[in-house]
């Protein structure tokens, strides 16, 4: 069985962006986990194949990290593909996350900020 997931109109990463895809659960069959992109837009576009993931029966998870790059507006897929052999179950979350450039930029400022305390405190008990 084929399980199809897509959301269209995400904005343009010309200078490309890291994606971020989760999936976990339980099964007693096989599933395989796929991304894709598409800067054609187009909902269930498969133009580029970000991540891919398979998993054997009992409990699974799994993260995988890939890039995209588009100049215009594009289009994420998910294709979870469920293989069992009888009347069987499978029980999943699935996400895919591509970060914003704020979020970004509020890390790496908590980090720096966090950086330079340390360092303003090294620098006082070296001189005390």
């Amino acid at each position: 069985m084929n399980l199809w997931l897509t959301d269209t109109d995400f904005d343009p990463k010309s200078d490309g962006a890291q994606v971020l895809a989760a999936i976990g659960g339980t099964t007693f069959g096989n599933v395989t986990f796929k991304t894709f992109y598409d800067e054609s837009n187009a909902a269930f576009g498969m133009a580029h194949e970000i991540t891919s993931q398979s998993f054997s029966p009992l409990a699974f998870s799994g993260v995988a990290a890939g890039q995209l790059a588009s100049s215009t507006a594009y289009s994420l897929t998910m294709l979870v593909t469920l293989v069992h052999e009888s009347a069987q179950m499978t029980s999943f979350d699935a996400t895919v996350k591509v970060p914003e450039p704020s979020s970004v930029l509020l890390l790496g400022s908590g980090l720096l900020g966090l950086a330079l305390t340390l360092r303003r405190r090294r620098s006082l008990v070296t001189h005390a």
